[in-house]
């Protein structure tokens, strides 16, 4: 991939490059994204962060991934209803977590219909229940460019592990996960997304039926059975992590390039059937 289009990446989550003229092997990253300064304050705009030139460019290029066994989430199948008609109604309705009986709504999920790409967090936050969607402020605004890096801004859909949030604990509890999988199941069958990325070690641990560490779990493609139905899966940062550790961006950014991958194949794939 030509230097342009890979600074165009870098520059579209907010990390701005230059080439020294005197050693065109290297390359320094600036994060250019204002975080919150009650999570990390951040004296100093340019970080001691120095990568070679290669290394940004191999990230670029056809990751090389460990493809891993195939899971079977232990769900019984259901019908193929319209989203709006059952699933989003299902969820809204679900009243199986007492400890959870406080949220102000249920947050079922946002996106478009023809999703490609399905994220899964963990669970919504005080302010996402407050505002009623996933995604707020600076956490919004990086993740929208985290889209456009790769231009799938209408093509995502966005959800949590577990739909509501819980006033008496932050910590999402095995019981929360147990009650609400069933419907993150029915969302997926739904989409047909052609990949899932699982934004932290609590839900990929989860759909993935793994113990194996967020490090561990990440640079691979993982393949899910769910009712006869496979799909790919991966393991990502979660935008507000990024924004409280901007130096794990240059990580984030060699996961959106599979997902781009992981959808080029797809289509590629499509086209050729």
């Amino acid at each position: 991939m030509n230097n342009s289009l890979r600074h165009q990446y870098l520059n579209s989550i907010g990390i701005q490059t230059w080439l020294l003229k005197s050693s065109p092997d290297i390359m320094f990253i600036e994060n250019q994204i204002e975080t919150d300064t009650k999570l990390q304050q951040i004296n100093n705009p340019l970080y001691d962060n120095v990568i070679q030139a290669d290394e940004v460019t191999e990230a670029i290029q056809q990751p090389k991934v460990q493809v891993e066994n195939i899971v079977k989430p232990q769900v019984e199948a259901v019908s193929d209803i319209p989203i709006e008609a059952e699933t989003f109604k299902h969820i809204d309705s679900c009243d199986l977590c007492t400890s959870r009986k406080n949220h102000l709504q249920v947050l079922t999920g946002n996106g478009f219909a023809n999703a490609d790409v399905f994220f899964v967090c963990e669970a919504p936050t005080v302010d996402e229940d407050r505002e009623g969607h996933y995604l707020t402020g600076d956490v919004q605004s990086l993740f929208s460019k985290m889209l456009d890096a790769i231009s799938i801004s209408k093509q995502y859909f966005f959800t949590g592990l577990v739909k509501c949030h819980s006033l008496d604990e932050y910590l999402v509890s095995q019981d929360d996960i147990s009650n609400c999988s069933e419907h993150l199941i029915k969302q997926l069958e739904e989409f047909k997304p052609k990949i899932i990325v699982l934004l932290g070690s609590v839900q990929a641990q989860s759909v993935l039926k793994s113990s194996e560490t967020f490090n561990q779990l990440r640079n691979k493609i993982h393949n899910i059975e769910i009712n006869n139905k496979f799909y790919q899966a991966i393991v990502s940062y979660h935008p507000a992590f990024l924004l409280r550790n901007p130096l794990y961006k240059r990580e984030a950014l060699k996961d959106l390039i599979m997902i781009k991958s992981i959808i080029s194949t797809s289509n590629d794939q499509k086209n050729a059937n």
